[in-house]
């Protein structure tokens, strides 16, 4: 569904090229390429970020499953 709204707002702004010049210029970028590189960039930064919470969540996890485990094994 993202993916689907990504391509959709891509196929949009780039029919709509003085609206993105437009709001780059309102921004503070020059072209509206700034813009949208800036956009992507921060929209890569943002999903790295996401997945490491998700990567150290996981891990988490695994840590307590691990202590469980030795836990059950030394009981027996």
């Amino acid at each position: 569904m993202l993916w689907d709204i990504f391509f959709i707002l891509m196929i949009v702004v780039s029919f709509l090229g003085d609206f993105t010049t437009f709001m780059s210029n309102y921004i503070g970028f020059r072209r509206g390429l700034d813009l949208i590189f800036s956009a992507a960039l921060a929209i890569l930064l943002y999903f790295s970020f996401k997945t490491a919470q998700k990567v150290e969540e996981l891990n988490d996890n695994i840590y307590k499953l691990n202590s469980i485990i030795d836990k059950n094994n030394k009981k027996e």
